[in-house]
Order: structure tokens, then sequence, then C-alpha cells
């Protein structure tokens, strides 16, 4: 059985209602994207987060449809909020498709979990820049150790400074 099938299983009975809910909620919105009628998703997708704010598919599908738009800031501020739900994932296609949406520069911002991702996030997605603060605030990784992984991959970066003792 999938987690979220297990979760809603032994979830208490208002749980388990708010979550066939939002799932019918959210079959409600990917029924009207289908369509073609993003007007129709986007109120669906909102419906879904009234429901549930923390939905990371609801963000994540509202960030696609804003992009397809060409409506960035919307895009950015629901992929935001999906990567803040859903940590240790970057959502270079979404970055990509800024990318190729604009004509400044870009900086991926939130989600990134490991080196890996900093090194597809400039290989797949052509960032300008990135960011994460998480993982260093909390020593998941070393920004000396990020500088030196992202160089070996062949990816320019200022050089790390050598500390005195």
């Amino acid at each position: 059985m999938p987690a979220a099938a297990n979760a809603a299983v032994l979830a208490p009975p208002r749980v388990r209602s708010n979550i066939a809910r939002t799932e019918a909620l959210c079959q409600l919105a990917r029924a009207s994207w289908r369509r073609g009628d993003s007007d129709a998703a986007i109120a669906d997708y909102h419906k879904v987060l009234a429901a549930d704010d923390e939905s990371v598919e609801a963000h994540d599908s509202l960030a696609q449809l804003h992009l397809q738009r060409r409506e960035v800031y919307d895009a950015l501020d629901h992929s935001a909020h999906a990567a803040d739900l859903a940590p240790n994932r970057i959502d270079v296609a979404l970055t990509r498709a800024v990318r190729e949406a604009v004509s400044v520069p870009v900086i991926a911002s939130g989600g990134a979990g490991s080196v890996r991702d900093f090194v597809d996030v400039f290989r797949q997605a052509d960032a300008d820049a990135a960011l994460a603060a998480s993982l260093f605030h909390y020593g998941m990784l070393e920004i000396g150790n990020l500088k030196r992984e992202l160089a070996k991959s062949g990816i320019h970066v200022r050089p790390v400074p050598v500390m005195a003792r």
C-alpha cells in the first residue's frame, strides 16, 4: 500500500475525510487542466489549498499553470511553497521553464538537498545562481565542500576563502 494510502487509513475519521476531500478537489483540478481550461484549473487548485494549504501537488501544479501563462512571480511563489513543503527536492524542470521564459538572471531557490541538486540545477536548468539556507544552517552541507564539488563538476564558482587561524 502506498505511504499516502497508509496515512489515510491510520488517520482519525475527520482527517481521513479531509484527505478524501483534498483528493477529490485535486481530481477536479486535474480534469480542468486536461480539458485545457487553465482558469478553472487554477481556481480548482486554490480550492485544494483552501482545504489543505500544504498540498505539494496544488503548489506544483499552480506553479506550472502560472508559468504557462507567463505569470512568473506566481509560478515562483508556488514553486517556493512546494519546495518548503517537500525538502530535498529541487524543481529543475520549473527552473528550466523560467529560464526559457525570462530574459533576466535566474536564481534557483529552495529544495536543494545535496550537491547533486546544485549540479543538476546549473547543468540541466541553466540557472545563473542557486541559493540555500537550511542545508548550511543545520550543518547538512558545508559551503566550502559544495563549492569544491561544483568546481570538480566544471561549474564556475568563486574560490573558497582561506580562513586565518
